[in-house]
């Protein structure tokens, strides 16, 4: 509701005021209205009502000049003051001063009527304020931004001043200081993109000298490039000459050496020039397949010659040691470990070869030393064949079972027997081969299940097989087990479904053929790795290979040879990889000495075992105690397992 509105119907309500001039009594008369109005109050008469009082209401100026009218800020609100003006008015009204309501009312109406000329004087002075702020606020503006421009301005001068100090008739004169041309460059480039609005002429003629610069840059750049590609694909041809003739000399160290400077080189040309690079690619790739063809072939001829060497020394050491002459074998053992020292780099199947028969060969000259082991070798031969004796007698009187048992008391003894005294050792084998055959053959003597002969020659075969078997492993004969097994697999699935069933035995003679033949295949794919540098993989399968070592040692008694030598080759294996993680320098023969009296005395410590770093649990099902079918050994125990 508008104001006017709300004060007329408030007005309105006292019917008995009625102004008939606005512009106000008489002073006079006023005044003697007001003096008989005070003298009836004191004499206790009812007021006047207000028809009867004919004087006309002061003008609304002169009825609001005593009400005082709040000075306050235009920009706190006006409507304030004219919230406090009716609130006087009303109260007022409800206290029946009805003409002081009316006074207020008029002044309201003259503070409505002043309201646009004092909006418009706060308004004009604002104004002048926003413009007076204005000016002072983009003056300081173009003031800073001056001064930033200028300093840009004249910095980007002073780059344009040293990048032209390296420029001489448009030409930049070496790739180094077209470097620093690019440099310098740049960093104008970042000034510039930096520049504040405006300044346009100033703006267009840096951008000149800037696009004058770039095209020196890039026309000397593409000149100096080429020069540079040039100069090195020349020295890189030039070298590449020198390191064929060094191969046509058979000179393969110093053509290697000479040919990682070329590849260096080529590493330093500049960028582009992709034909000519594929060129040049071309040439370096042809060089180095001679090369490495030429390393490879005099590698293998060096390692040939000496692991040949090697060989002879081992056979003469031998036969010293036979006549007692450990001064010429220990000579011997010396030059064997010089000679090693200097095989070519790789080879590590071969290398591990020699290395066991070294650490096997140390330990003989150890042993011999003692001369009390000779008399203990003597009695324990002489215990063997007394068990003999006793196993060839149960044999004969078909006691298998006791036979059995003298068996394994002969391994016993046998492989307690102390290292060296060849001739000796070699009668014993002998004899536990012929008896270990009379025991096989007596064990699987055929009652009812052959019918025919073409069965039984292939059960003799098997058995044959299996014997000659593990005269290899007592020989040390390892490599001709795996053509040995897979012919007697193949020849006990051909036997009839009933003799296999009868003669379980069979089965466990195979599965542990199977088991040790993987063992030794798993320890051979050590070489692989070390000659893919594979160490990781070097570590798990070491640790895979100990477990299993750990079980079927214990488990198969009678192989003894076969889990000494693969004792032997984890342990220069897990010596190799101790050594590339301590990053040795490369050894020389008493290195090579030491490294061997080091693992065999790991191998003296470890007490016939291997160290597992992830131990495994043994889930391994014991096929002596259980048995297999005959389709379940097809399916696991196959001559692939070991591939």
């Amino acid at each position: 509701m508008e104001i006017d509105e709300f004060l007329d119907k408030q007005i309105g309500k006292v019917k008995e005021i009625k102004s008939e001039d606005e512009s106000g009594l008489p002073l006079e008369i006023r005044e003697a209205l007001e003096q008989k109005a005070s003298q009836e109050a004191q004499l206790g008469a009812q007021p006047s009502k207000p028809e009867e009082a004919k004087a006309k209401p002061a003008s609304p100026k002169e009825a609001g000049a005593g009400i005082p009218l709040p000075k306050r800020d235009v920009r706190l609100g006006l409507e304030d003051d004219i919230d406090s003006l009716i609130a006087q008015a009303n109260a007022m009204i409800s206290k029946g001063d009805f003409e002081g309501a009316r006074q207020v009312y008029l002044r309201i109406k003259e503070v409505k009527e002043e309201l646009p000329r004092r909006f418009s004087k706060q308004d004009e002075k604002v104004s002048e304020s926003l413009i007076n702020l204005n000016e002072k606020i983009a003056d300081g503006f173009d003031r800073t931004l001056s001064t930033e421009f200028n300093e840009k301005f004249n910095r980007i001068n002073s780059l344009l001043n040293e990048a032209y100090s390296y420029i001489q008739d448009n030409k930049i004169s070496s790739m180094q200081s077209l470097s620093k041309v690019e440099d310098v460059y740049q960093h104008i480039k970042q000034l510039h993109m930096s520049f504040p609005e405006g300044y346009v002429e100033k703006r267009v003629m840096i951008e000149d000298q800037m696009l004058k610069l770039y095209k020196i840059i890039i026309t000397n750049k593409k000149n100096l490039l080429y020069g540079d590609f040039t100069r090195k694909s020349d020295e890189i041809i030039r070298m590449m000459g020198v390191v064929a003739d060094d191969i046509r000399n058979n000179n393969y160290q110093k053509a290697s050496k000479l040919f990682s400077n070329v590849t260096k080189l080529y590493k330093e040309l500049p960028k582009g020039f992709l034909k000519e690079k594929t060129d040049l690619q071309s040439q370096i790739l042809d060089i180095y397949q001679k090369l490495v063809l030429g390393r490879e072939t005099t590698a293998h001829t060096e390692f040939d010659d000496k692991s040949g060497q090697i060989r002879v020394l081992f056979s003469q050491a031998y036969e010293l040691v036979k006549r007692d002459d450990m001064k010429g074998a220990t000579g011997l053992y010396n030059q064997i470990a010089e000679i090693y020292s200097k095989l070519p780099a790789g080879y590590f199947s071969s290398k591990s070869e020699i290395e066991v028969e070294m650490m096997e060969f140390y330990h003989i000259l150890s042993l011999k030393k003692d001369k009390n082991l000779l008399e203990e070798t003597k009695a324990k031969v002489n215990q063997i064949d007394l068990l003999l004796q006793s196993a060839r007698n149960y044999i004969t009187h078909k006691e298998t079972d006791f036979a059995k048992e003298v068996y394994g008391e002969i391994i016993d003894v046998y492989n307690s027997l102390p290292e060296g005294f060849f001739d000796e050792k070699v009668k014993v084998q002998n004899k536990i081969i012929r008896i270990y055959k009379d025991l096989l053959a007596n064990l699987h003597e055929v009652i009812v299940s052959v019918e025919t002969k073409s069965d039984k020659a292939k059960y003799d075969q098997l058995l044959s097989l299996l014997v000659d078997i593990h005269s290899h492993i007592m020989r040390k004969e390892f490599s001709d087990i795996k053509s040995k097994y897979i012919s007697a697999y193949k020849i006990y699935h051909e036997l009839p479904l009933g003799l296999i069933e009868e003669k379980k035995s069979l089965y466990t003679e195979l599965y542990r053929v199977y088991e040790e033949l993987r063992l030794y295949t798993t320890v051979d794919k050590l070489a692989e790795l070390a000659d893919n540098k594979q160490y990781k993989e070097m570590t798990d399968l070491l640790d895979r290979a100990a477990e299993e070592y750990n079980l079927l040692s214990k488990r198969y008694p009678q192989d003894a040879e076969l889990f000494k030598y693969i004792q032997s080759k984890c342990l220069v294996y897990l010596d190799m990889l101790k050594r590339i993680k301590d990053e040795k320098k490369e050894m020389n023969g008493i290195d090579v000495r030491k490294k061997i009296e080091r693992v065999a005395a790991a191998k003296e410590g470890l007490s016939g075992e291997l160290p597992v770093q992830n131990p495994a649990l043994d889930s391994a099902e014991d096929p002596a105690v259980q048995g297999q079918a005959k389709g379940s050994i097809m399916e696991k125990y196959g001559p692939e397992g070991m591939s």
